[in-house]
């Protein structure tokens, strides 16, 4: 198996421009995608990624866009069918697997993660980006897959959970040497020491169990 990451500029990205001014980050990938006329039909998922505010304004603006053509929301995941251009068909080849979900980040970046038995299938890609996006290489190597990331492994957690994750996350906390504290933190969210500690212990249990499974 060949496999391809690749970071690249989203800036001609409908999506990634939207991450880029509304400041939030956009995790997903396509579940399935189909020649419509001379565009290309893409029915994708993913999460969302920021404060709320931002979220929904973003989830306003790509509701006005024309080539949205259907959109659903659960909290920050979203599912959408959208109308892309038809010079995108090398990176909708149906040989390529999805090794994790594209990565848009507020920075402007695209990071793609992919796999393929035909290496052609990968150069049409790399080279496609390379040339309208100024990707650059992470890895193009030959080597056996182990694993494949997709939002199913996600559990569920409370509104509250995720917060107190996300704010830990942003801050530095999981990070050596730790940038702040659980008191910072718990100040930061409006909560008392105790309260925030439950919410946040349960988020990382949840995950660490969850992911754990997936080993």
């Amino acid at each position: 198996m060949w496999l391809l990451k690749t970071k690249m500029s989203g800036s001609a990205f409908p999506l990634a421009a939207v991450a880029m001014k509304f400041q939030i980050d956009f995790t997903g990938y396509p579940l399935s995608f189909y020649k419509d006329g001379k565009s290309i039909a893409v029915l994708m998922a993913g999460f969302m990624i920021g404060p709320d505010k931002d979220k929904e304004a973003a989830i306003r603006f790509l509701k006005q866009r024309k080539d949205i053509v259907h959109m659903e929301r659960h909290g920050d995941f979203v599912v959408a069918l959208a109308h892309q251009p038809g010079k995108l068909r090398h990176i909708y080849d149906p040989r390529i697997i999805r090794m994790s979900p594209s990565h848009l980040s507020k920075e402007g970046d695209v990071i793609w993660d992919m796999a393929a038995w035909d290496k052609q299938a990968l150069l049409d890609v790399y080279n496609y980006a390379k040339k309208h996006h100024s990707a650059s290489l992470m890895h193009l190597k030959q080597g056996t897959i182990t694993n494949i990331q997709v939002a199913g492994i996600h559990p569920k957690i409370t509104k509250k959970q995720k917060q107190a994750l996300g704010l830990a996350i942003e801050h530095g906390y999981y990070e050596y040497p730790k940038k702040i504290g659980l008191v910072a933190l718990a100040k930061k969210m409006k909560l008392s020491y105790s309260t925030f500690q439950a919410h946040l212990k349960k988020a990382e249990g949840k995950l660490l169990i969850n992911t754990y499974k997936t080993l």
